[in-house]
């Protein structure tokens, strides 16, 4: 193994390091293991990635704790700020059915102009034109 994925599995975002690396990736969501979708420009799509449940579990109890954070049966969802400022939510159950859930929304440095949002269609014309008067 080689010490960037080494260090990626102990100490960063693991198995979600290149996703999270990757600039164009706005959005990373894990409903359960080996379920991972990734948003790149509003678009979502799947990825295929393979990954226990318990690796899950280590990920992101380690994210919680950089945050000052934690998840329990008596806290079984949390909401915290990753020190490079993006956004994490986690789900454990009972308040999911059976496995942990993960959401992790980029701090995007670039906002998106009208006509990225119109070619993704994330918006309509007529939005659009509404929000340019």
């Amino acid at each position: 193994m080689s010490l960037k994925l080494e260090m990626d599995a102990t100490a960063a975002l693991g198995f979600l390091q290149p996703f999270y690396d990757d600039a164009n990736v706005e959005e990373i969501w894990v409903n359960r293991p080996g379920e991972l979708f990734v948003s790149r420009a509003g678009v979502s799509e799947r990825v295929e990635l393979a990954f226990s449940d318990s690796q899950l579990s280590v990920l992101i109890e380690r994210l919680l704790r950089s945050a000052g954070r934690r998840i329990d049966r008596a806290m079984p969802f949390v909401d915290a700020t990753l020190p490079s400022g993006s956004r994490l939510h986690a789900v454990i159950p009972d308040i999911t059915k059976a496995h942990a859930s993960l959401n992790i929304r980029k701090f995007q440095l670039k906002r998106p102009t009208l006509n990225t949002l119109l070619a993704a269609s994330a918006i309509t014309e007529t939005q659009a034109a509404a929000l340019r008067s």
